[in-house]
């Protein structure tokens, strides 16, 4: 079922233009193969990577080995269509040359902020960045905790009396816990935020303090018993771990800071949909 949604959408995808992430550098040809031919066209690999960067950015996470085979299909589509729309002479028309425009100043316009994109962001400027966020990060609370989850309170009740009794936690979670994850892990959640766990299971955990034990406590999902271990400030990620968000909020940045620089230096004229003169809009 999975493979034929994939699939639909990459026939959604191929068939609209979308807005790609260009590379400005072309491959060596020995990273380029010809991967089809249609009559003496060649289809090279880089043009299937080309087809995939137009996909939603969830189709671009698939390897590409995945979906391989039907992107290539889509391409060789394209190419069929095409030529034959050339012979047709489709591409002398006016709409053609009009949309053609269009998609140009699409992909001029992508190239342009790309490259002051590169150019602005070097690995000094991200880290300085990474710096000056971590000099002010305050972690949110975690604790760590472990559960036994039953399905009734009496048998929530069942297992704190045992546990009073000496029993070892762990090995009950195994043995009792209808948690599926329980005959691994012994009912050990790890350390977690308020807001990672239903309200129920969280506002019993946090009050608790390290090494108590809760009363039973109702959740959509049954009833726990929670053995809170540990408490702490979240720590800071690492520079590997927030270079993808650092990287996203700078480049928005350099496009913002771009664009002004852009509008400062041009005249900038507005008209209404019936042609006559409209006020700028305020922009926040």
């Amino acid at each position: 079922m999975k493979r034929h949604v994939v699939v639909a959408a990459l026939a959604a995808c191929l068939a609209l233009p979308a807005s790609l992430a260009l590379s400005q550098t072309k491959p060596p040809a020995a990273e380029d193969p010809v991967v089809a031919k249609i009559d003496n066209l060649s289809i090279r690999r880089s043009d299937v990577e080309m087809a995939r960067l137009s996909l939603p950015a969830n189709l671009r996470q698939v390897p590409l080995e995945a979906i391989y085979p039907r992107l290539l299909e889509k391409v060789i589509e394209r190419k069929l269509a095409t030529v034959a729309a050339r012979k047709r002479k489709l591409d002398e028309g006016e709409i053609y040359k009009r949309q053609l425009a269009f998609l140009s100043e699409s992909v001029l316009e992508q190239l342009y902020f790309n490259s002051a994109i590169d150019a602005q962001l070097t690995e000094d400027k991200l880290r300085q960045r990474f710096a000056r966020a971590m000099a002010g990060f305050k972690g949110e609370e975690e604790v760590s905790a472990r559960h036994i989850l039953v399905e009734t309170e009496a048998e929530a009740r069942a297992a704190i009396k045992a546990l009073e009794g000496g029993a070892d936690f762990a090995r009950l979670a195994r043995d009792k816990s209808v948690d599926p994850t329980a005959k691994e892990n012994s009912g050990d959640l790890g350390y977690f935020t308020h807001d990672r766990m239903v309200k129920d299971f969280s506002d019993a955990a946090f009050a608790l303090k390290v090494g108590q034990m809760s009363k039973p406590v109702k959740s959509p999902f049954g009833w726990h018993v929670i053995l809170l271990e540990g408490r702490r400030q979240a720590p800071p990620p690492s520079y590997e771990e927030a270079i993808d968000e650092l990287r996203s909020e700078m480049a928005q940045e350099v496009i913002q800071e771009t664009l002004e620089k852009l509008r400062a230096g041009s005249k900038i004229e507005r008209f209404g949909l019936d042609g006559k003169p409209v006020a700028a809009p305020i922009r926040q």
